[in-house]
């Protein structure tokens, strides 16, 4: 099982690549969507199927992000499916415009200088079953 599939935004890729290789850097495995879908593949399908695989699906929250019928897709198979759901504020976005499972969770900030210590707080929560604390 993947730790970790992470949902966003192509044209925040950049952010997302330092994030895949910090994760990693933490001992922890991470579902992207450019190294997992062959050229070819039918690609909703893919998605859904790692997400299904993966024990925490963390959410880059941008507004790129949550106009993406593809991102606003997966949040909603996440969160059907009861996966421990982790949005990451990159860049601004008003609340009406979240997907309402990521709007009522506690999002960690990542952007603008606070890229190290969101990372501590995603790797904390990654590893933490809120179920039973």
């Amino acid at each position: 099982m993947t730790d970790v599939f992470i949902s966003y935004s192509r044209r925040d890729a950049e952010f997302v690549q330092r994030l895949q290789h910090e994760l990693e850097a933490r001992g922890k495995e991470v579902w992207v969507d450019v190294e997992g879908i062959r050229d070819a593949e039918v690609f909703p399908e893919v998605l859904r199927r790692a997400i299904e695989s993966s024990d925490a699906f963390v959410f880059v929250i941008s507004p790129d992000a949550v106009r993406s019928q593809f991102c606003v897709g997966e949040v909603e198979h996440a969160v059907a499916l009861n996966k421990r759901v982790v949005p990451l504020s990159l860049r601004a976005v008003p609340d009406a415009d979240l997907p309402d499972a990521i709007r009522v969770r506690n999002w960690i900030p990542v952007g603008d200088g606070e890229f190290e210590r969101g990372m501590e707080r995603l790797v904390a929560a990654v590893e933490t079953d809120l179920e039973w604390e």
